[in-house]
């Protein structure tokens, strides 16, 4: 009997320093995945984003070349908000998209949606801002088709395309292929 727990408290011992071992391995590979992330944007990008947004973690970055220029992905969490940006080398802002909920969606936009889609229900939306150009971006569940919406401020619809199902993930965290130009 003495051996049996002496052999129950050596197990749980050694268990307990292995789920230390395993925590600490965790939060290691966590710190460098994030310190990779950022080694991928220059320093103007993160001293901007960080600036602006002190609370938010960084979830990916990315690079991306338009036109010849280079362009940096930010894409992060501050609370419950989603956020990606889009940011030149010099650490300007180039494009925003923020997650917002349906129910914040401005009249001019359901409306838009309502008169096309009257059966149409929104299942995520997007406030998307280059320069003082403000569109959304609406997933829109159509009878058995998901389409993608894309509308200006004044709820005029400026394409539209169908969904995948992996695009209904937009807004859970998840890259939509879709996003990029």
């Amino acid at each position: 009997m003495k051996t049996t727990r002496m052999s129950l408290l050596i197990v749980v011992a050694l268990a307990l320093s292995l789920t230390g071992v395993t925590v600490g391995l965790v939060q290691s590979a966590k710190s460098d995945k994030k310190a990779n992330n950022e080694a991928k944007a220059p320093e103007a990008v993160l001293t901007a984003f960080h600036k602006a947004y002190p609370k938010a973690t960084i979830i990916d970055i990315s690079q991306e070349t338009k036109d010849g220029k280079p362009y940096y992905e930010i894409e992060s969490k501050d609370g419950d908000q989603r956020r990606d940006l889009l940011y030149l080398a010099d650490g300007n802002v180039f494009e925003m998209e923020e997650a917002i909920n349906i129910a914040d969606l401005p009249k001019e936009i359901t409306s838009g949606l309502s008169a096309e889609f009257p059966k149409g229900e929104p299942k995520k939306a997007e406030k998307i801002t280059r320069d003082s150009t403000v569109q959304y971006e609406v997933l829109l569940e159509n009878g058995e088709d998901n389409l993608e919406i894309l509308l200006d401020s004044g709820g005029k619809i400026l394409s539209q395309a169908s969904a995948s199902d992996n695009d209904e993930k937009v807004g859970d965290g998840e890259k939509d292929e879709a996003d990029e130009d």
